[in-house]
């Protein structure tokens, strides 16, 4: 009986956990230079075809990555693809080492977690975008690069209007 009871809680804890999971898609797997074991985005869930992003809110990411090589510096870039063309998100420092959770150098084969909150501005428009998160080492090559299907909105009202 207690046995059953610690493998029932413990298959619900592991279910809450996949919920907080996110959807996305890795850019281009032949170009990214880590595995990715998990991606988490604030209010957002794996059930979600586009994960609301809304406009005047901080949406924290954080991306659980093993990197195969080294790597000396860390660059974060984030972008929303529109039309197949990437339009930047300013990310100030855009310097991740020691900003986002880790620091330089990344050595191979150890597991980082980069904790990144990204301020969705009211001028955003309002739109279907697909989110490019991208780290770079010192020589521009892909780190890690993931895609996550969003939805750049207003925030939701309970008043019928």
């Amino acid at each position: 009986m207690l046995l059953a009871s610690i493998l029932s809680t413990l298959i619900v804890l592991s279910n809450l956990e996949l919920v907080q999971a996110t959807k996305y898609s890795l850019c281009d797997k032949d170009k990214t230079d880590s595995e990715v074991s998990n991606l988490i985005i604030s209010q957002c869930e794996t059930l979600q075809d586009t994960c609301p992003f809304v406009r005047g809110t901080n949406k924290t990411i954080e991306l659980d990555f093993t990197p195969k090589k080294k790597a000396e510096q860390v660059k974060v870039k984030v972008a929303g693809k529109i039309s197949h063309l990437p339009v930047p998100f300013h990310i100030k420092p855009d310097n991740a080492c020691g900003n986002y959770g880790f620091d330089c150098p990344l050595e191979p084969n150890k597991p980082y977690k980069f904790k990144l909150s990204l301020p969705i501005l009211k001028t955003y428009p309002k739109r279907n975008v697909d989110i490019l998160l991208r780290l770079l080492d010192e020589s521009d090559h892909e780190i890690v690069c993931v895609e996550i299907p969003a939805r750049i909105q207003d925030p939701q009202t309970d008043s019928a209007t």
